[in-house]
């Protein structure tokens, strides 16, 4: 009896995963908010709640960024566009001591949070206007700043605005250069073309320098996918 209704279960799934794939994906960003929300509560250094949803972060990307900082207590992040993961981070450096890049194309949002994140220490908040480059051989909108930034730990790419083809895909001239030997890479909004083809030309860039690393995808309301230096498999098998 109980292999029947294991085998009626999975048919189920499998056939709402077909059919309905947005529910399922919908559970999964459930599941994600109801683990963020549980570990929220043990950790003392969160102090300010978050407002995931919209066109803010999701429930798999808070997630997933907690995990992180938890466990690799990275010592330097970049994030590229700000919001609910700044409140994240800025938390996080301000209880560990630890270094926060981000970097806003858009004026009217770097004006609203800076006046929010005056005066942090380790804090560094860059408004960047977007030009027309080419990367790659395509033509793209990116930051108007360099990145020098060196030896970072932990890379947030959600932003600038996603595009249909190669978004984001200005990110590839900085890499390798600006990561640390022990890295994670976080490529936001996966669920979209544009992006997959961003994070294969990341990967490729990396296998060109000879840089061993280990993958993860995590799905949810939207889709995260994670590029880890070798050393870090275990954590991100446990993500």
């Amino acid at each position: 009896m109980k292999k029947i209704i294991k085998k009626i279960i999975r048919k189920t799934f499998i056939y709402n995963l077909i059919k309905y794939p947005h529910k399922v994906l919908m559970l999964h960003n459930l599941e994600h908010g109801i683990i963020l929300n549980n570990a929220l509560r043990y950790i003392p250094w969160i102090k300010s709640p978050f407002f995931p949803g919209g066109g803010a972060a999701s429930y798999s990307l808070l997630y997933s960024l907690l995990r992180i900082l938890i466990e690799a207590a990275p010592q330097k992040i970049c994030e590229l566009g700000s919001g609910q993961t700044t409140n994240l981070f800025l938390q996080f450096i301000k209880s560990n001591n630890r270094q926060l890049i981000s970097v806003e194309g858009n004026s009217e949002w770097y004006h609203y949070f800076s006046q929010k994140f005056q005066k942090i220490k380790n804090f560094h908040y860059i408004y960047s206007p977007l030009k027309e480059k080419k990367v790659l051989g395509i033509k793209t909108s990116w930051y108007s700043c360099n990145l020098l930034e060196k030896n970072i730990n932990l890379l947030l790419i959600d932003g600038p605005k996603g595009v249909k083809n190669f978004s984001r895909v200005g990110v590839i001239d900085y890499i390798p250069n600006i990561l640390s030997h022990k890295f994670f890479i976080i490529i936001d909004d996966y669920q979209r073309k544009g992006e997959k083809q961003t994070t294969k030309s990341i990967m490729e860039k990396l296998k060109k320098h000879n840089i061993s690393f280990v993958t993860k995808l995590v799905r949810g309301y939207t889709s995260q996918f994670i590029i880890a230096s070798s050393n870090y498999e275990c954590l991100l098998f446990a993500i």
